[in-house]
């Protein structure tokens, strides 16, 4: 193949942006809503452990 044939037209070019600008933001909010998941996952966690009278915290302290 020559340089003039693997060259993108305007046109094709301008379509493979946007199919990776489209695919970059599924992926930056794909990772987002993983990130923001387990943020609340650790903190229901931390809130679960820390409660003066829930059975866990009660067992840590009794041994």
């Amino acid at each position: 193949m020559t340089d003039a044939n693997a060259q993108l037209s305007i046109m094709e070019s301008r379509i493979l942006a946007q199919r990776r600008k489209r695919g970059n933001i599924l992926l930056m909010l794909v990772l987002f809503g993983f990130t923001a998941t387990m943020f609340f996952v650790s903190y229901s966690h931390l809130q679960l452990e820390t409660q003066t009278g829930s059975p866990v915290s009660r067992a840590v302290t009794d041994k």
